[in-house]
């Protein structure tokens, strides 16, 4: 926290900033990839729980506010895997950085971010809908952004943080905060 908090948080074209060198100084101002954006949305989220104090919970909020009205395609559905500032660099859907923003929409909403709240459900909804493939058992990994066009790539990435071995699925956890 103390490492990234606030430099981590973009004034000019919000959400967060990602890149850093290890001395803190910062490398790259614009690009906001989508794991990146919900990684510091979790993050604080998780140090609001432990530390229940308003700065870390605005922190996550303005992480929230940023994937909701930036990151988040809002003719297609889902979410940008990549900005520039405030345009979009790469407009690909990964079901790996829609888990991310699963992951962070239900640790938000835990956190008492009822901003997060329908994103839960929305995301959820989106990985079941165009991600899923049944007779697999598993995510695809990158759709475009209109979900015509199925990327013929398959690695591991998204079903190891979507899918447990053995285990229900982790989705299914997060329905719960809904």
């Amino acid at each position: 926290m103390n490492f990234y908090a606030p430099r981590c948080i973009d004034k000019v074209f919000g959400g967060y900033i990602n890149c850093f060198l290890d001395d803190g100084t910062i490398c790259d101002y614009e690009t906001k990839q989508l794991v990146g954006q919900a990684r510091f949305v979790f993050i604080f989220s998780v140090a609001s729980l432990l530390k229940p104090d308003q700065a870390y919970r605005k922190l996550a909020e303005h992480g929230i506010s940023f994937l909701q009205s930036h990151q988040c395609d809002h003719k297609h559905g889902g979410y940008y895997w990549e900005m520039k500032g405030r345009s979009v660099s790469n407009s690909a859907k990964r079901a790996y950085g829609h888990a991310f923003v699963l992951l962070a929409a239900a640790m938000a909403t835990k956190a008492g971010i009822s901003s997060a709240v329908p994103m839960i459900a929305d995301t959820f909804d989106i990985l079941e809908r165009y991600f899923w493939r049944e007779k697999e058992g598993l995510y695809l990994d990158e759709i475009s952004d209109d979900w015509s066009e199925i990327s013929p790539y398959r690695g591991q990435n998204a079903n190891m943080h979507l899918k447990q071995p053995g285990t229900s699925d982790i989705l299914r956890g997060y329905t719960k905060y809904i």
